[in-house]
């Protein structure tokens, strides 16, 4: 009979061992706590991308037309235009009666953080202001924090770990990203995510190791 680390691949696993310095109970319960804390960022996660691509959608479609995506003058660079004809192809094949608004759903979130690159410098003027709860920010540091949340959804959604991160800090980084946006959908999250409360007070991995100090409580 196959054991549980058959199922998830002895190479898959073998990463946990090694941060639990071949502890294999440790890092049975490290493989758990990785699971749980992706499990606990779907919620800021979830109002992030939402409340970005509605903000987005909401201040191009005032400025340019409500079908702002399909326009080459507004998603002038190249590899955004691909993904907005990759989300009408998947749409077409489901079928007639697709609104913009299925577009808008279905567009990546690597679609939403390219809009704040350097290529889309030119909307920035449009988009500066659907940060209601920030001061002073500029298109550059914006962008950045942009693809390091995406750079963790992308994780979390291919299953990678994400234990050896510094995760508090991801977490205050989506958190100060959401209030830019809107207050009420930070002040949401807070109220609904489990993240803090799953999250160890420091990080998990040291020097490559579990830290001695959480092997209590992990």
């Amino acid at each position: 009979m196959s054991t549980f680390v058959d199922t998830v691949a002895p190479a898959r696993f073998a990463r946990y061992l090694a941060w639990a310095n071949n502890d294999a109970a440790l890092a049975h319960r490290l493989y758990a706590r990785n699971v749980a804390l992706a499990e606990a960022f779907y919620t800021p996660l979830h109002t992030l991308e939402i409340v970005l691509r509605n903000r987005v959608d909401d201040a191009l479609s005032a400025q340019f037309t409500s079908n702002w995506f399909n326009d080459p003058a507004v998603v002038r660079h190249v590899p955004l235009q691909r993904k907005v004809q990759d989300a009408h192809r998947k749409l077409a094949s489901l079928g007639t009666g697709l609104t913009r608004g299925h577009v808008v759903a279905e567009l990546s979130l690597g679609f939403w953080t390219g809009m704040f690159n350097r290529h889309q410098h030119h909307l920035w003027q449009h988009l500066r202001p659907i940060f209601v709860g920030a001061r002073g920010i500029h298109r550059r540091s914006v962008s950045g924090q942009l693809d390091d949340v995406r750079g963790l959804r992308n994780r979390i959604a291919h299953y990678e770990p994400i234990v050896q991160l510094n995760l508090l800090n991801a977490y205050q980084e989506i958190e100060t990203l959401t209030q830019w946006l809107s207050p009420q959908a930070a002040l949401w999250t807070a109220t609904h995510s489990r993240f803090l409360a799953v999250c160890p007070p420091q990080m998990i991995i040291v020097n490559n190791q579990v830290d001695p100090a959480l092997t209590a409580i992990l």
